[in-house]
This record gives structure tokens, C-alpha cells and sequence, in this order.
């Protein structure tokens, strides 16, 4: 059974790193995924998503970004991804939500882009 959990790292301003341990989003995990997503959104309006651990995600795996992006969008705050794997982030581009949430390579470039008013999802 895949598992799933996740660790935060709190910064300045209101910030922080959720760093997803595990190596897939699926199915098996999306639940407990937003589960644990929903009081840091509760508390937090600006949210680096960190995946540089997870190799595989499905559709249900994209409901829960989505449905975290949602949910964080209506308490005033944003959400921005990084350290996306390659065949994770060719996922992403393919069903187009680095269109509406930001990709960057590091967490410090997705931090960074939270002061930069061009940045996707602002």
C-alpha cells in the first residue's frame, strides 16, 4: 500500500514549504493528501507545494492539487509547485496547470515568485 505524508517548513511573511514525502499521488493517497493539506490551508495563504519526492501522478493526484489551489484561492492566499520530477511536470504541462499555478525549479524561486507581481497565480 503507497503511503503518503507530508513535512513543513514555516518562513517569514506568511510562507510556507510543504514538502510531499512519497512517491506517488494516486488514487491510494489523494484522501490523506488533502486531508493533511486542509488545516495548513486553513492557517497559511501563501503555499509552496514541494514534490520533488513524488515520481507518479494520476487524475485523482490532480484533483487534490487542484482541490488544494481551490481551497487556498478562497481563503485569499496562492500556491505555487516546485522540484516537479520530469515525467510528473510533462503530466502537469499536458493537462495545463502550470497555466493557472506556477512550476519553478526550486522552493526559493517559488518563494521568490510570490513577491514578483508578473508570477502565475499571484
Amino acid at each position: 500500500m503507497a503511503t503518503i505524508d507530508i513535512s513543513v517548513e514555516s518562513l517569514p511573511e506568511n510562507i510556507i514549504i510543504v514538502r510531499v514525502q512519497g512517491d506517488k499521488l494516486d488514487l491510494s493517497t489523494a484522501a490523506r493528501f488533502k486531508d493533511k493539506m486542509r488545516d495548513l490551508i486553513r492557517y497559511n495563504v501563501r503555499m509552496v507545494l514541494d514534490l520533488g519526492a513524488v515520481q507518479f501522478v494520476d487524475s485523482s493526484g490532480f484533483g487534490a492539487i487542484l482541490s488544494c489551489l481551490r481551497d487556498i484561492n478562497e481563503h485569499g492566499g496562492s500556491m505555487k509547485i516546485c522540484r516537479v520530477q520530469k515525467r510528473v511536470r510533462a503530466l502537469l504541462e499536458l493537462v495545463r496547470i502550470h497555466r493557472i499555478l506556477g512550476i519553478y525549479d526550486t522552493s526559493e524561486e517559488a518563494v521568490a515568485a510570490f513577491d514578483d507581481a508578473t508570477a502565475i497565480g499571484k
